[in-house]
């Protein structure tokens, strides 16, 4: 969730670590049972030699017919962690420095609504000065009231400035991350605005590719069947559990 900027008015650096965060994890989980599965559906093989019949058979031809580019599927995950894992950093450092530029925004509004009173205050007086040392001493004293107030504006206006720069910076690193991750789907690029928004739905379709590839795993490796499914027994069948993986949730 983003925080609300009151002092700056806007959020210079849009984004959510949390679900970055959560991409990583899904993307590195699915990337591992990916990984795992030639080298499992090896050993499955060689522990199921004693297995003998038409579903033995039949497990055996399965095991020949594992899709092709799984490796590469594996390599695309690991490549979007990679760029998420930098885009993360970039995030969180972008969003620590907004949120100490809405801090000192909050602190000058604070002090500029105070010195705005002032001045009022030391207009009245002005205004009402009865003689003219009293109205010579009220107009010095609300010149620098209005000079106190004149600095502290221009003190928020570079803060507001800086927080318009960083979001500018923000918002061209998150595009380039995104042109990362899409071209690391085939040379793709994507541009949006906010520059956000590619980067996560890039990142969800390169998950559901791998996703559908690793839920189809269970129906090539078990035999077909009539509503039921028979697995090797022993290690084997254990294996065949172990090398199944689940939809990422």
């Amino acid at each position: 969730m983003n925080p609300t900027y009151h002092g700056l008015g806007f959020d210079p650096a849009p984004g959510d670590p949390d679900a970055v965060a959560q991409l990583i994890t899904r993307y590195t989980a699915v990337a591992e049972a990916l990984a795992g599965v030639h080298p499992a559906l090896r050993r499955a093989g060689e522990l199921s030699q004693d297995w003998h019949g038409m579903a033995a058979g039949t497990f055996r031809q399965r095991l020949q017919n594992i899709p092709s580019g799984l490796d590469i599927q594996e390599r695309l995950l690991r490549k979007a962690v990679e760029v998420l894992g930098r885009w993360a950093e970039v995030l969180g450092a972008n969003r620590r420095l907004a949120e100490e530029l809405d801090a000192r925004a909050v602190r000058l509004r604070r002090r500029i609504e105070a010195a705005t009173d002032e001045v009022q205050d030391r207009r009245t007086t002005a205004d009402l000065a009865g003689t003219l040392a009293a109205s010579a001493s009220a107009t010095a004293d609300l010149a620098a009231a209005t000079n106190r107030l004149a600095d502290l504006e221009s003190e928020l206006a570079e803060v507001l400035a800086a927080a318009r720069g960083l979001e500018r910076d923000h918002l061209r690193a998150a595009d380039a991350f995104a042109d990362e991750l899409g071209e690391a789907r085939g040379g793709v690029r994507l541009r949006a605005a906010p520059a956000v928004q590619p980067l996560a739905r890039t990142a969800g379709q390169v998950l559901d590719r791998a996703s559908r590839t690793a839920s189809t795993l269970s129906g090539l490796l078990l035999p077909a069947g009539t509503g039921t499914t028979t697995a090797p027994p022993g290690a084997a069948g254990a294996l065949v559990a172990a090398i199944t993986p689940s939809e990422p949730r």
